[in-house]
């Protein structure tokens, strides 16, 4: 999912390699337990009256940082706050 936000901003999948290789990044496949994990927050989250929006993405980026147990760099911190209690953020100040 993260690589496919990041790749909208590229012509091709050479370009987007290449960029991403300057980063010290892993490619990492989702789990079943991951996905799983989504769900379970997604599915809280609609309870609580979240919108059908496309958010689904970051679910299920937040349920591979949690099933991997890795920190997570985002934006939306509160969002995962709420939905990922156990996942450790790297956020910016404000965020």
């Amino acid at each position: 999912m993260v690589y496919a936000e990041f790749a909208i901003g590229f012509a091709t999948l050479a370009d987007c390699d290449r960029e991403i290789e300057q980063f010290d990044l892993t490619h990492a496949d989702i789990s079943r337990q991951a996905a799983f994990r989504a769900a379970q927050a997604y599915k809280l989250y609609r309870r609580a009256g979240g919108s059908r929006s496309n958010v689904l993405a970051d679910f299920l980026i937040g349920g591979h940082a949690a099933a991997l147990e890795i920190p997570l760099l985002t934006r939306d911190a509160s969002r995962f706050r709420t939905y990922f209690p156990e996942l450790e953020l790297i956020a910016p100040q404000g965020a």
